[in-house]
């Protein structure tokens, strides 16, 4: 599994709480939730900045984050 998300929106991240979090066993549905949210969040943000943060872009670059993390979180996304 990929955590390049997540390591650049925590550099603490290690892949054992990646795994840990991709397994159902030890995770709770909405807190598991509102942490992809949040990744969601800061990569689009992210982006914005990457690009400049000028308006015309907000929708590809959420789009684009959404991708992103249900890949490094081994989502599929559809």
């Amino acid at each position: 599994m990929s955590t390049h998300i997540l390591e650049m929106t925590n550099p603490g991240f290690s892949c054992a709480c990646a795994a840990a979090m991709a397994d159902p066993r030890t995770t709770n549905p909405i807190a598991e939730q509102a942490w992809r949210d949040k990744l969601v969040r800061d990569s689009a943000y992210f982006r914005s900045q990457k690009r400049g943060s000028g308006p015309g872009g907000e929708l590809d670059d959420w789009l684009a984050a959404e991708r992103e993390v249900d890949e490094s979180l081994g989502r599929s996304h559809g």
